[in-house]
């Protein structure tokens, strides 16, 4: 239809089938299965302590190591300082760098 508008996901930028959206693991998941690396659209900001309130550009999206954060076992975007510090690595299960499509 003519103008109608879209409704995408602000990550992958993918048109997104149902209202409420997808997971960010559905959505990296979606682009590179198994991948160490996802393509975005824009950084999103580092959710890691002590940069969750401030604007640092979050380089990857990986699980956090247990017993360190309130957050421990969950996903967060991080910035390089933030994931050398509370990231688990790469790979499935682990974590992604996020690049920026050209």
């Amino acid at each position: 239809m003519a103008g109608e508008q879209k409704n995408v996901c602000a990550v992958c930028n993918q048109e997104l089938r149902e209202p409420k959206g997808h997971s960010i693991e559905e959505c990296l998941m979606a682009w590179e299965p198994n991948s160490t690396k996802v393509r975005v659209d824009h950084l999103p900001d580092c959710e890691a302590p002590p940069h969750a309130l401030g604007h640092h550009p979050a380089l990857f999206r990986g699980k956090v190591k247990q017993k360190v954060l309130i957050s421990s076992g969950k996903w967060l975007y991080m910035c390089d300082p933030c994931f050398e510090r509370y990231g688990v690595g790469l790979g499935e299960g682990r974590g992604q760098r996020l690049e920026v499509r050209a």
